[in-house]
């Protein structure tokens, strides 16, 4: 195939993986997440600095403030405000996936055992978390997962 760019050959940078069935959040999808969003995502880490610097001023200070994120995933979009509100805050992480909710569980263990995050299988086509009094709730990429 022609060089593209900087004469990397494009087709070195083709996925050739073809789809097997109905794609669902399986094992396979969980452990290549990261790297799938990012390479298919235009723009993904300033998203993602972005959604942290909107919702960080919608965070309540003084009281135990609870931030939410539904369809958590591996748990990309809750991990900076974990890592700045610590155990001042309370937070609720909603996910479907078998795989994805073992990813959060392992990577959020700490927080998870001592009360602070709670983490819930949800399918929110038909039920939805408590999240009455909460300051922040994301659901980031997460509707054009939604099966209608």
């Amino acid at each position: 195939m022609t060089d593209g760019p900087f004469g990397i050959e494009l087709e070195a940078r083709r996925d050739h993986t073809l789809p097997e069935g109905k794609w669902t959040f399986d094992q396979g999808v969980a452990g290549v997440f990261d790297e799938m969003l990012e390479r298919s995502i235009p723009s993904y880490e300033t998203m993602r600095g972005l959604v942290f610097e909107l919702g960080c001023s919608f965070v309540r200070r003084g009281d135990l403030a609870t931030i939410v994120d539904l369809g958590a995933s591996a748990g990309d979009a809750i991990a900076p405000f974990v890592e700045k509100y610590g155990a001042t805050a309370r937070y609720e992480l909603v996910e479907i996936s078998d795989p994805f909710l073992e990813k959060l569980r392992d990577r959020f263990a700490g927080f998870l055992e001592a009360g602070r995050l709670a983490v819930r299988k949800v399918d929110l086509r038909t039920d939805y978390p408590p999240v009455a009094g909460a300051s922040l709730v994301l659901s980031i990429l997460t509707l054009q997962f939604t099966p209608i």
